[in-house]
């Protein structure tokens, strides 16, 4: 690996960084070079923002307003989700879905599965345990052809990914 893109929060908001380690070799005095790339919009306030895992082709970002969905190469925000007060987001394994959880509140659902490509609501459920766990409560396998859900301290309920509606174990 020659270089490594990296994401950093300050309070201006989210930015990228590109670790080059092209010239480090063994027996090389050159260190590594971390170079801050210019022109990612800007989200003052960010609270989150995480590479998609398979390429890191995008950056989720999570800010007071929703989701931005920005694209590595072009720099520039290519989906929006609005959606207030998300506290945890994590990525599905082959960036299909984004799960997202909010701070529960009585009687609504503020655990969510997002399309990543659409912005669109998959599914979404109560979850009462702490929001910052919320998003990692949801784990799909591998190849996203099942997806499990905890929904109790020794509950968790099992879905063929694509259909949430009715569990399957």
């Amino acid at each position: 690996m020659s270089s490594l893109k990296l994401v950093a929060l300050s309070n201006e908001g989210p930015s990228v960084y590109t670790l080059d380690c092209s010239n480090c070799s063994g027996n090389s005095t050159q260190a590594e070079t971390l170079t801050k790339e210019e022109g990612y919009p800007a989200y003052p306030g960010a609270e989150l923002a995480r590479f998609s895992p398979v390429h890191g082709q995008s950056i989720a970002v999570v800010d007071f307003s929703g989701i931005h969905f920005v694209d590595v190469e072009s720099k520039k925000e290519r989906l929006f989700v609005e959606r207030k007060g998300i506290i945890s987001m994590e990525w599905s394994p082959m960036e299909t879905y984004v799960v997202t959880c909010e701070k529960a509140r009585a009687n609504e659902r503020n655990l969510q599965v997002w399309d990543a490509k659409t912005g669109e609501l998959v599914v979404d459920y109560e979850f009462r345990n702490a929001a910052k766990e919320g998003a990692k409560s949801i784990k799909f396998d591998d190849e996203e052809k099942f997806c499990a859900r905890q929904i109790g301290k020794n509950m968790i309920e099992i879905y063929e990914s694509g259909n949430f509606s009715e569990p399957k174990f």
